[in-house]
């Protein structure tokens, strides 16, 4: 065991934070922690490094168990480059290399018996060296500084001449390199691009030690975590599984309360009425029947109410006019700064109801380019071009477009000034603004209010083209939930930057991939772009494109076609359902002999041997596969037609109104459930 949290209590002033928070830790666990803004988790971190200390409750650890936290991390040397203070978190290897240096000196002028001895010192201070990542560091530190945003020339920039922001990712690599016993993670894909989410992703997966991350970034934790700590009204649940088994269960669990403790209010009434029924006799015989039921009655356990959520915002998005059915187009659009070129000949073509999520690196000019979309920056060359009737309202994640001075009923009634005042108020009480908040200054605001109050008022935009800039950021799990559900009912036409994966496979119905020479496009959400990403043998990560290359679509007909003779090419390709640079290729390896595989020139050559039984041995283990996920398809089918049965005699009025049956049938129902969702798990992890 790493440690161990017991009915742990936390309160401030009278406002109880967390009341019973009780679960374990064991070695190489790694778990998320969910729950609203608001709910405690930092807190919870907080009195597990003993920053803060609990009103009641323990948090057992034994003493050699190293923690690793962010906050302890901060203090650094300023004198440093931003690689010295990351290779100081490798001092003892650094230090163990050097004495194999000297050894190694010392060793060419030795010769007989101290040679031998020494050379099995060496030996000795060799497997300590790669026992401790010896062979490894300097890949690490490079990959680290990649995906923190510190490679080139950042790297040699001093300590002191970084903002708050960059110090604070540097101590976060160093927390990474701490090869501490239990990492507490707060949060920790903020401030990161997708490419340093990704590095992270793999880190944590390969990490040595356990790790205890809080995160709003649902795709992140499903990648990353095998339990789910909830904490909910103070209280603590652990599941097993990632962040969407553990949505599942949550939910299962919550309609499995509410329907139990609606049968046993049905079933109180009607004892209850038996009782009055009895009693209304007067007779001997009938008080006495009246009392016992009574007692037993009494007696029961009782069910709690299900605990309300807390308040959530509700969002409805529906434009009030309808745009024409070119949105907009862009035409070699480029910028430039006098220290770097952002981007060059970026063109799209955007139709009335499309959905595109545009990607890239931090630095790359997403944020600039949905900037000069709003009329903010103007492009050093190129052409933007609105459509007919189209009306933008633009979402910024620095929400720069809020007036910190205004209460937030001023700042949605200066904006709309013909709203009646109750359609203010209402509009705020949907976004979790209500009594006294809403005379609050905008300056006051969390991040995440701020974040909702910009939303409440893209909601009264009535625009039929959104532009949004990570939407997601800030937002509880909860609120981003609510969102999509808005997003994908929206009829009108997002643009929008995420990095919020799990957001773009909900919403997106198309992705942008944008890099120095333009943007690339593809049809499909996320994991729809990373398939064809991977199946053309591309990274994610890299740019997108050569040199003047137009903005194409990836896996369907182009919706911005460029001019004359790549036009014409480009159009032959789409008849013939391929990509325009796969016209020449071979199709399929058609016509080859057994074991052949086609190359790139047209030529082709015979597998080896091994290669041959390796492939024919991977065509045998899919086949396995694919029966075993059909079997649990058939099964999970089967289950859900019992789970069917079982709520319809449950509904039975006959059967309500039996307790003996009712809490048969309800047991029953119980096990068909969690056996059902143990086949999704199956079937998710098969399907992966």
């Amino acid at each position: 065991m790493i440690l161990a949290v017991s009915h742990l209590a936390k309160a401030y002033g009278e406002k109880p934070i967390l009341e019973d928070i009780t679960f374990k830790i064991e070695e190489k666990e790694k778990i998320g922690v969910v729950g609203v803004n608001g709910a405690g988790k930092t807190t919870l971190f907080k009195l597990i490094t003993g920053e803060l200390t609990a009103d009641s409750g323990q948090v057992i650890k034994p003493n050699e168990v190293k923690i690793g936290y962010l906050q302890q991390m901060l203090a650094m040397q300023e004198e440093r480059t931003v690689k010295e203070e990351l290779l100081s978190s490798f001092a003892a290897v650094l230090a163990l290399e050097n004495k194999l240096r000297q050894k190694e000196t010392e060793m060419a002028h030795l010769s007989g018996e101290h040679l031998q001895k020494a050379m099995e010192e060496y030996a000795q201070m060799s497997l300590q060296f790669e026992l401790q990542q010896g062979y490894e560091y300097e890949t690490l530190v490079k990959n680290m500084l990649l995906s923190l945003g510190f490679a080139g020339s950042k790297e040699n920039l001093p300590v002191a001449a970084l903002s708050g922001g960059e110090k604070e990712r540097l101590a976060f690599g160093k927390l990474l390199f701490s090869r501490a016993d239990l990492l507490l993670l707060d949060e920790p894909t903020n401030h990161l691009d997708m490419q340093g989410v990704e590095f992270l992703e793999n880190y944590i997966k390969t990490y040595a030690g356990a790790v205890l991350l809080i995160s709003h970034d649902r795709y992140f934790l499903n990648q990353t975590t095998q339990k789910t700590l909830e904490i909910c009204h103070g209280k603590s649940t652990v599941y097993s599984g990632s962040y969407d088994v553990f949505a599942q269960k949550k939910q299962a669990q919550r309609e499995a309360d509410y329907k139990a403790y609606v049968l046993q209010q049905k079933e109180i009434k009607r004892q209850e009425a038996i009782i009055r029924q009895l009693q209304s006799y007067n007779r001997e015989k009938s008080i006495i029947k009246a009392e016992s039921r009574k007692k037993m009655l009494d007696k029961m356990e009782k069910k709690a109410a299900p605990e309300d959520l807390p308040a959530s915002m509700r969002m409805q998005l529906e434009p009030q006019q309808v745009s024409g059915e070119d949105v907009l187009r862009l035409n070699d659009l480029g910028k430039s700064f006098p220290d770097k070129t952002l981007f060059s000949q970026v063109n799209l073509w955007l139709r009335r109801g499309e959905k595109l999520a545009v990607i890239g690196p931090n630095g790359c000019g997403k944020s600039t380019l949905l900037k000069m979309l709003h009329g903010e920056i103007e492009p050093d060359c190129g052409s933007i071009h609105w459509g007919a009737r189209v009306q933008t309202a633009y979402f910024d994640q620095e929400h720069r477009n809020l007036h910190g001075e205004k209460t937030l009923f001023d700042e949605i009634y200066d904006e709309n000034p013909h709203l009646p005042v109750q359609k203010i108020y209402a509009t705020l009480a949907a976004f979790v603004f209500t009594g006294d908040k809403v005379f609050q200054r905008v300056d006051s605001l969390s991040s995440g209010e701020r974040g909702r109050l910009l939303l409440a008022k893209l909601m009264l935009s009535n625009a039929n083209c959104l532009l949004l800039d990570e939407p997601t950021n800030h937002l509880d799990i909860e609120s981003k939930e609510i969102l999509e559900e808005a997003l994908q009912q929206y009829t009108g036409t997002l643009f929008m930057v995420s990095h919020d994966r799990y957001f773009m496979n909900k919403v997106a119905q198309q992705i942008g991939e944008l890099g120095p020479d333009g943007l690339q496009r593809y049809a499909g959400n996320y994991d729809e772009y990373l398939r064809q990403k991977k199946a053309r043998g591309e990274s994610p990560k890299e740019n997108p494109g050569g040199k003047g290359k137009k903005a194409v679509w990836v896996g369907m007909a182009t919706n911005c076609p460029s001019s004359g003779k790549e036009r014409a090419q480009n159009g032959v390709a789409q008849k013939e359902g391929l990509a325009p640079s796969q016209k020449s290729q071979p199709q399929g390896g058609a016509g080859l002999p057994q074991g052949a595989v086609a190359k790139a020139d047209g030529a082709s050559t015979m597998d080896r041997p091994e290669d041959y039984f390796a492939r024919k041995q991977k065509q045998q283990e899919a086949r396995k596969l694919k029966n075993k996920l059909q079997k649990i398809e058939e099964q999970i089918t089967l289950w859900e037609k019992q789970l069917a049965e079982l709520e319809e005699k449950l509904n039975d009025p006959q059967i309500a109104s039996d307790p003996e049956k009712a809490a048969l049938f309800y047991t029953q129902k119980c096990q068909q459930e969690e056996e059902l969702l143990q086949l999704y798990a199956q079937w998710e992890e098969l399907q992966s």
